[in-house]
Parts: structure tokens; sequence; C-alpha cells
């Protein structure tokens, strides 16, 4: 089978392996498409600190499959089933993962980042996966590629949570990457006002033809908050979300929020770029509610699966290039220069 592998900064490659054995209590299932994440561009780039060429690792963590053999200890699945696959596992025994929080659970593992990931031709779910529901039937109205997407809704649905959005908010969206368009898309269906701003003039189109109810705001900082001075009449935006790893966008926003914001910092900043200076006196006296968050639980995942068969979200439109495995690479030139919004590889 093919894999898509990580050897270091820069070197990705395609190698052959060995289809791998399952237990009684696995699952071999059968990747259809993957798509490409900014976590994994940012592997790419930059490496990790526990791969090398003579310990690579498989990336990815986005993915729709097929069950192509069940262990003998294992129900409900069927070979040719159609699944989802949520990356993120945990103990499953500590408060976290009992509280239903097991992607923030500290022993963690999260497919394509710190254990084996998902862009091969196939992969294992493991008997604690499959325990903790991490693998399951999908929806028959969606496509592969819909379900693929859902894994990184569902982490925005998982920042979204923390924003108590309501109806009649003001929402700004720093970056309308495919992540920004999440997020705005979310804030819409909660039935927030919601302005993007986007440096790259491609994608502020596209995020615009997905979600033609978002109005498009100035990238740069001084007409931002000229822009959000009108709209809001001076109150700044109930909400703020910067969908960017970008210091100076996390800076920027907690100006222009109203007393009593919500701002959320997605992604993570690269480490070169830390610390980030935020002006804290505006967090205290404008009593703003600040948070972050990273990857999402199973019944998140879920959740945003049902957005999306509603309906309520529009993930199909946002597949702007398709590769085959024997080009999955240039997927990843893609991501990288952000040519379009997300890149699909086809296994």
């Amino acid at each position: 089978m093919l894999s898509l592998q990580l050897y270091g900064p820069e070197d990705i490659r395609l190698t052959e392996e060995e289809i791998p054995r399952i237990a009684q209590d696995e699952l071999l299932i059968r990747v259809r498409t993957a798509a490409v994440c900014g976590t994994d561009v940012r592997s790419w780039r930059y490496g990790k600190d526990f791969v090398d060429a003579a310990h690579p690792m498989t990336l990815g963590h986005e993915i729709c499959g097929t069950v192509e053999q069940t262990g003998a200890q294992v129900s409900g699945f069927k070979k040719g089933m159609r699944v989802a696959f949520v990356p993120c596992s945990g103990c499953g025994v500590c408060d976290l993962c009992t509280h239903g929080n097991t992607h923030q659970c500290a022993q963690l593992i999260a497919r394509g980042i710190n254990a084996r990931g998902l862009m091969s031709e196939y992969v294992v779910a493991s008997a604690k996966e499959i325990a903790q529901g991490n693998i399951f039937a999908a929806p028959e109205e969606l496509s592969d590629e819909e379900i693929t997407l859902n894994e990184p809704l569902s982490c925005v649905y998982n920042g979204f949570l923390n924003l108590r959005v309501e109806p009649g908010d003001t929402a700004l969206v720093i970056g309308a990457g495919p992540i920004g368009v999440m997020h705005a898309q979310l804030l819409h269906m909660a039935g927030a006002e919601v302005f993007v701003a986007e440096k790259l003039q491609h994608r502020a189109q596209l995020a615009q033809k997905i979600a033609p109810y978002i109005t498009l705001a100035p990238a740069d900082a001084d007409s931002l908050t000229a822009f959000v001075t009108e709209k809001t009449q001076g109150r700044g935006v109930d909400v703020g979300i910067t969908a960017c790893p970008d210091p100076a966008a996390q800076q920027e926003i907690l100006p222009l929020m109203a007393h009593n914001g919500r701002v959320h910092f997605f992604g993570g900043v690269p480490k070169e770029l830390q610390p980030v200076a935020l002006d804290t006196n505006l967090i205290h006296y404008k009593a703003l509610y600040v948070t972050g968050s990273t990857c999402s639980n199973v019944w998140e995942f879920r959740k945003t699966l049902e957005f999306v068969r509603r309906g309520a979200v529009n993930l199909r439109d946002m597949v702007t290039a398709r590769f085959d495995k024997q080009d999955a690479v240039s997927a990843f030139e893609h991501a990288k220069n952000c040519v379009g919004l997300k890149n699909i590889i086809l296994f």
C-alpha cells in the first residue's frame, strides 16, 4: 500500500508499505479521500522533533473510508461500510475523558500529530478508538469529501461553543481560509451578523461565494478599525475570531471588541513568533473573554455532521482542488501557497 510520510522538514514521500494485519479487536479501513490541513503543512515545512529519515511518520487526520476487514471481536461493522474517523482519542478513564473531552486528555493520541496519520491506502482503527466511538457509519446523504472536511468543521465548532453567540451579535473573523469560512458559517447559523477580513483577494471572493451573507471587511489594520467603528456605531464587535496563525491579527482584534466581547484565537502561532504581545488592559477594562481551542471530541464531530446533512453548513463548495495520491505533494504545495481552500487527495 502507499502512504504519505514525513521524513523531515520539506521532505514528504509517497512510500510503499505492507498492508497492516489487524488484531481481533481492530478494524482495517480503506481510505477513499483525505484532505490537507494547515497542521499537515506546518509539519511538512518545519518537521517534527521525533521525526527523521530513520523514523518517518505518516501524515493526515481528515479522511473518509470504508471498512475492509473486521476483527473477530468487533461488532457493528461490515465490509464495505462507509465510515467517518474521529482522529483524536484519549485514555478513556481520566476526568477529562469521562467528561467527554477525550481530545484534551494528557495521553491524547492524535493521528498525524503525535501518532501514525491517516494519509494511507489502508489504516488500522484500534480497539480504543472503536470503543470510544471514533469510527462510525457515515451519513449516506453526504459525499466522501463532506465527511472528510467535517473533521476541521468539528474543531471549529469546538471553539465556537466557547463564544456564546446569540442572534443579533456582530462578529468579525480575520482570515478567510478554510477555517475562517467554517467559522463564518457557524456564526451565521447562530444568528450573528458576520464580517470577514482577508488579505488574499481570491480567498475573500471564495468566502463570499460559499457564504453570500457575509460582509467583506478591509484587511489592513487602519481601514478595518474604521470599518468596525462604522458598522457597530463605535461599540465594537461582540465576537472576534482570528482564523490565521498570525500574531498581528491577535493583537489587532482586541481593540475592535465591544465591552463584554468574546475573542477566540483559533490555530497555533509558530514557536518562532512567540510570545505574542497583547494589550491586557483591553481585556481588563473591556471585560473581554479570551479563549482558544484545539481538536474536537466525538460528540462535536457527530453534531457537525448533522449541520452538514441538513444543509446548514456548506462543505461541498470548499473543495477547490483534487489530486491523485501519486500527486499528493502538489496538494501540499497548493495548501502551502494558499491556492483555493481545501485540497483533496484521492486514495
